[in-house]
């Protein structure tokens, strides 16, 4: 499979693409939700905010920084998480959380 070591680095980086395509909606969507949450809905809002990006991120957080490899630079290390956890996964949950806060905020009339 697309000549990686084992099947199971693979199914790995599949994670990772669909995580490219899916995650920002994802995320934006619990955005929306911890938004709009309200009491203990808020608590559960949060956890799965927490949860499902480091439950997708681990896997190839695991398959890039294995310690059998060999040592990544610190710009290998700043650009993955850069991208993966600050554009991929932070930046859409703030847009979405922003979003639903500003139009609550906002005068009706």
């Amino acid at each position: 499979m697309g000549g990686y070591a084992d099947d199971w680095t693979a199914l790995l980086f599949m994670l990772v693409l669909l995580w490219w395509v899916c995650g920002p909606f994802v995320m934006a969507g619990l955005g929306v939700w911890c938004g709009r949450a309200r009491g203990g809905s808020r608590t559960k809002a949060r956890i799965a905010s927490f949860a499902v990006p480091v439950a997708v991120m681990a896997a190839p957080v695991i398959a890039r920084f294995k310690p059998d490899d060999v040592m990544p630079s610190r710009g290998d290390v700043i650009g993955f998480f850069a991208v993966e956890l600050g554009l991929l996964t932070v930046l859409p949950w703030l847009l979405g959380y922003g979003a639903v806060r500003f139009r609550a905020a906002r005068p009706k009339g």
